[in-house]
């Protein structure tokens, strides 16, 4: 330094500070990354809030990612700084002679003032930068303000709160099919779910993944209750997991199963209404075939978590405005996403409008039953003639409501067969949903009592099967 407006400095050191450090940043990013993660999976196991209340504010990663970026910003202006001085020094020699004498300028003093300096790069970045807002709305603004590398690293570090801000490209880029891919992604990471678990292993196998998934969804309720399609597909949890059992009990059941089944429940034996009795058909339905259906309702819940799953962690991680971009990706290059009718159904859930929450969750649940569930319905009802058909009939007499003071299926619907929709629907908005929407509003102390106990707990209550264990 010679003077106030006068500056020296050698380039080299500048740039192979600049890129020394950068390293460091970086992985300082990804240290933040895998604590963000660590949080998530504590996150998603829903610590009781009187001991551990964690909140979008108490990520401690996201406080060191915020300054691994203030350090990256400078010190890519250091970078920045080093080159302009190496541009100054040799901005009236020949080509030529910068190339043979490279090495030299790169690591010789360069003096300049302050004034020619800034005319190549800005002032020093180094100051507190804005970190992410809390509310979806304000981060659009903050978005603009961030360098596409940052925008880049936020993509890395924390998709699920910014994809919605980002472009198809920056998705792309970022290992993204596209925005609905985030969240499906960030669904698994919220429930604490393996995305490659595979229903045809059985509970036996998966029974964590799925009694995470209805854990989730108690917790996505507890958050925020006008997610009350998320509450009740926690309480039918306990009568879809109670069928679960049943079926994974046969499956590893050795002997004379039907007569075991003939001396434990005698109504079984009005199979024979069928033709078949306590045949070798109604057996293979019980015991050989017991696994094929294991698998297709396992796989049923897993299809729609996928479907209801994106849905849910775009709207707790982006508000409005996630699900506003996932509608309009929809409109432009992913037909299978976020329809006009889903659109609007989380318009409603959002209002806060008591009855538009209502409307908008009951398109939600239509949406699973007729989109997600009636193709699944069609091959149990088909599978191997008789067999699904007899299959079908205990399923719909067998099923029951799993909201308090609700009728069974087959009170509802007489004669009905749960594995077509319509029948379905009906018990659903004849008695399902009107006494749900009793539950919530009379007496919202037992509602949450219900929805936070243990799906494998409450579950037992609907056991048919439960004498083969569990």
């Amino acid at each position: 330094m010679a003077g106030d407006d006068v500056v020296s400095a050698i380039p080299g050191v500048l740039i192979d500070y600049a890129s020394w450090a950068l390293g460091l940043d970086l992985g300082l990013q990804r240290q933040a990354h895998a604590l963000y993660d660590a949080i998530d999976v504590l996150q998603a196991s829903a610590p009781d809030p009187k001991y551990l209340s964690i909140g979008p504010g108490d990520y401690v990663s996201s406080r060191l990612f915020t300054h691994a970026l203030e350090d990256q910003r400078t010190d890519q202006w250091v970078g920045q700084v080093g080159q302009a001085f190496l541009r100054i020094e040799t901005r009236n020699v020949p080509m030529g002679l910068v190339r043979g004498n490279y090495e030299d300028f790169l690591n010789g003093t360069v003096t300049t003032t302050q004034a020619d300096l800034a005319k190549l790069v800005g002032a020093d970045p180094s100051g507190v930068m804005a970190s992410l807002p809390a509310d979806p709305h304000q981060r659009r603004s903050w978005w603009q303000g961030l360098t596409a590398d940052e925008q880049a690293a936020y993509l890395r570090y924390d998709a699920a709160d910014v994809a919605f801000l980002a472009t198809v490209d920056q998705l792309h880029q970022a290992g993204f099919k596209n925005l609905q891919d985030v969240y499906v992604r960030q669904a698994f990471i919220d429930a604490g779910i393996d995305p490659n678990w595979d229903p045809s292993k059985g509970l036996s196998v998966d029974d964590p993944q799925v009694q995470r998934i209805y854990q989730w969804y108690g917790h996505l309720w507890d958050q925020n209750h006008n997610l009350q399609w998320a509450g009740m597909g926690k309480l039918a949890g306990a009568t879809l997991y109670s069928g679960f059992q049943d079926l994974d009990a046969v499956t590893r059941q050795e002997g004379n199963l039907w007569t075991h089944l003939a001396a434990d429940i005698p109504a079984f034996l009005t199979f024979g209404l069928f033709g078949v009795g306590a045949s070798e058909s109604a057996q293979a339905v019980l015991h050989n075939e017991a696994q094929w259906f294991e698998t297709k309702f396992l796989t049923m819940a897993k299809n729609v978590f996928l479907d209801q799953g994106f849905q849910h962690a775009a709207y707790v991680h982006g508000g409005m405005d996630a699900i506003t971009a996932l509608h309009d990706e929809n409109v432009t290059n992913n037909p299978n996403g976020m329809d006009d009718m889903t659109f609007k159904a989380w318009q409603d859930i959002d209002s806060g409008d008591p009855a538009r929450v209502q409307s908008g969750n009951t398109w939600l649940l239509f949406r699973e039953q007729h989109k997600t569930l009636s193709p699944m319905f069609d091959e149990v009802r088909n599978h191997n003639g008789p067999e699904g058909a007899l299959f079908t009939w205990i399923l719909s007499h067998f099923s029951k409501s799993p909201i308090p003071g609700g009728r069974s299926f087959d009170d509802v619907v007489p004669g009905g067969n749960i594995t077509e929709f319509q029948d379905r629907w009906d018990w659903i908005t004849g008695d399902m949903m009107p006494k749900y929407q009793q539950l919530l509003h009379d007496n919202p102390q037992l509602a949450q009592q219900l929805i936070d106990i243990p799906v494998a707990e409450r579950a037992q209550e609907f056991r048919n099967l439960g004498f083969l264990g569990p």
